[in-house]
C-alpha cells in the first residue's frame, strides 16, 4: 500500500510540484498515512455491507458490477478535481473555504452552515446510533433498545442513544487533545478493517466453491438504475474528507493528491472486490434478499466466530467514519468561526468541537438526525457541484497561477463529475416534486403523514434562503 502511494506517476504529480513546496503558517501534523486513512475511513462504513443487496434488487448481475465500478470512477473524478483546488488553497474548510475564496461569500455562508449543522452533525449522529443499534448489541448479546428514562412528552433515552452520546463525547474529547491524536485513531480504526476485509475477500474467493449465476431474468430499467446509482453514490461518499483538514496535512502539494486519489482508488478496488465476494458466496438471487451482506457471508464461511469478527470489523469501520466526519466538521466550523460566522463571534477550535458535539447529541436524543439527513440530501449534491465547478472558474480567471497538482483529464474528468452530480440532483428533485404534487390530493390525516416527502425540497430551500439572507446582510453593511 505504501509503495503504491509513493509512486508519483500513479497520480500524475508533475515534477514542478516538487520544486515549489507550499508554504503555510498553519501547524501541519498529519502525515500521508493519516491523510490516506482519513479518506478510506470516511468512505468505508456500513454502506458497503447494506447497499449491495439493494443494488442487486434493481439491476442485472452485469449492471450490478458496472454500477459499482462507475460509482468509483465518479468518486475518483471528484477526488482529482478537489486535489487541484486543495493544493492551490491548502487550508481548512474545504467547500466553504474554496467557495469563499473563489466565488461568493454568501454561497460559502450557505454551504458552511449546511455542512456544519446538517451534513456533518447529522452523519455523526446517524452513524453513532447505528453502531449501538446493530453492531454493539450483536457483539454483547444484549438489547440496547430498553429505555433508561422516559421523556414527559413521549419517547425516552435508550441504551442505544446513551451509547451513541458517549461515543460522540469520547471522540470529541480526543479531537480536543489534538488533531494528531484523532489522526492516529483514524489510522488504527481504518487500517484494521481495510487490510482484514481485503484478505477476507481473497480467502472467500479462493476457498469457497461459488454458487451458480442468477436464474432470475434481468430487469434493467433507467429508473431502476438511477435508484441503484443513488445508493452507490452515497456508499462512496466521504472521499473528499481531507479537503476540510487540508491545513493540517504535511507537504500538502504532494500528500493531498496522493491521499485523495490513492485512498479513493483503494476503496474502489476493495468495494468491487467485496461486491464480487458477496455474489460469489451468496449467489446473486440470495444477495438481493439479504439485509446485511457482510455477516451473512461470514456466517457461511466461518460460522459464529467469523461472523463475530466481521461484526467487529464493521464496528471499527463505523468508528472510523464517525471520527473522520467529526474531524472534517470541526475544521470546517473553525474556518467559519475565524470569519465570524457564528453570530459575529470568532470562536476557537475547542469551542467549535464543543458546539458540534452538543448539537450531535441533541440530534441523537431527539431522534431528529434522520430528518436532518433527508433535509440536506439535495443541498449536499448542490454544494459538491458548486465546489467542483470552481476548477473551471479558476482555470479561466487565473490560468497562470501555480498549481502543484493539475487535475488529470481536465476538462473531461471534472465535467463528467458535474454532469453525473447534476443528473442525480435533477433526479432527486423530480422525485421530490412528483411526491409533493400528490400530497395536495390526500386526505388531511394522510397529508401530514406524508409531509416528510417535502424534506429534500425544504432543505434545498433552506440553502437558498441562507444565501439570500447573507446577501441582504452584506449589502446592508455596505450601505451603512
Amino acid at each position: 500500500m505504501t509503495v503504491i502511494l509513493d509512486i508519483d506517476i500513479l497520480i500524475f504529480i508533475p515534477p514542478s510540484a516538487k520544486a515549489k513546496p507550499m508554504k503555510s503558517t498553519e501547524t501541519r501534523t498529519l502525515s500521508l498515512s493519516h491523510s490516506f486513512c482519513m479518506v478510506v475511513g470516511s468512505m468505508l462504513g456500513v454502506g458497503i455491507f447494506l447497499y449491495p443487496p439493494t443494488v442487486a434488487k434493481l439491476c442485472s448481475p452485469t449492471l450490478y458490477f458496472l454500477t459499482w465500478i462507475f460509482g468509483g470512477f465518479i468518486a475518483l473524478a471528484g477526488a482529482a478535481s478537489c486535489a487541484e483546488l486543495s493544493t492551490m488553497m491548502p487550508k481548512a474548510g474545504g467547500d466553504y473555504h474554496f467557495q469563499r475564496t473563489a466565488l461568493n461569500p454568501s454561497i460559502a455562508f450557505a454551504t458552511g452552515w449546511v455542512l456544519f449543522l446538517g451534513i456533518f452533525s447529522g452523519s455523526i449522529a446517524t452513524m453513532s446510533v447505528a453502531l449501538f443499534q446493530y453492531q454493539i448489541p450483536t457483539l454483547l448479546g444484549k438489547d440496547f433498545s430498553t429505555l433508561i428514562w422516559s421523556y414527559p412528552w413521549g419517547g425516552g433515552l435508550s441504551y442505544t442513544n446513551f451509547g451513541a452520546c458517549v461515543t460522540v463525547l469520547v471522540l470529541s474529547a480526543i479531537c480536543k487533545i489534538g488533531i494528531r491524536s484523532s489522526g492516529w485513531l483514524q489510522l488504527i480504526f481504518t487500517a484494521i478493517p481495510l487490510v482484514s476485509l481485503f484478505f477476507f475477500s481473497l480467502y472467500a474467493l479462493g476457498t469457497f466453491e461459488g454458487l451458480p449465476p442468477s436464474t432470475s431474468p434481468a430487469q434493467n430499467t433507467l429508473l431502476g438504475w438511477m435508484e441503484a446509482y443513488l445508493v452507490v453514490y452515497f456508499a462512496y461518499s466521504g472521499w473528499n474528507s481531507i479537503i476540510y483538514i487540508a491545513g493540517d496535512i504535511q507537504h500538502p502539494h504532494k500528500n493531498i493528491p496522493r491521499a485523495l486519489i490513492g485512498g479513493t482508488l483503494s476503496t474502489t478496488v476493495l468495494y468491487v472486490l467485496l461486491c464480487g465476494t458477496f455474489v460469489y458466496v451468496l449467489g446473486f438471487d440470495t444477495l438481493a434478499q439479504t439485509i446485511e451482506a457482510g455477516t451473512a457471508i461470514a456466517g457461511i464461511l466461518g460460522g459464529s466466530l467469523l461472523e463475530t469478527t466481521m461484526t467487529v470489523l464493521i464496528a471499527l469501520a463505523i468508528l472510523a467514519s464517525i471520527n473522520g466526519t467529526l474531524l472534517a466538521g470541526a475544521r470546517t466550523g473553525h474556518s467559519m468561526g475565524k470569519d465570524g460566522l457564528f453570530f459575529n463571534q470568532k470562536l476557537s477550535q475547542d469551542a467549535i468541537i464543543s458546539i458540534q458535539c452538543i448539537w450531535s447529541i441533541i440530534l441523537i436524543l431527539t431522534g431528529r438526525f434522520e430528518t436532518l439527513t433527508q433535509l440536506t440530501s439535495l443541498a449536499m449534491l448542490l454544494t459538491g457541484s458548486i465546489t467542483v465547478s470552481i476548477i473551471f472558474v479558476l482555470r479561466y480567471r487565473k490560468p497562470d497561477d501555480h498549481r502543484p497538482y493539475r487535475c488529470t483529464g481536465y476538462p473531461l474528468i471534472p465535467l463528467t463529475y458535474l454532469v453525473c452530480n447534476l443528473s442525480i440532483l435533477g433526479f432527486f428533485l423530480f422525485q421530490a416534486l412528483g411526491k409533493t404534487s400528490t400530497l395536495f390530493t390526500q386526505e388531511e390525516t394522510d397529508f401530514w403523514s406524508h409531509w416528510k416527502d417535502w424534506y429534500p425540497l425544504f432543505g434545498l430551500c433552506l440553502f437558498i434562503l441562507a444565501f439570500g439572507i447573507h446577501t441582504v446582510w452584506r449589502r446592508s453593511l455596505k450601505v451603512k
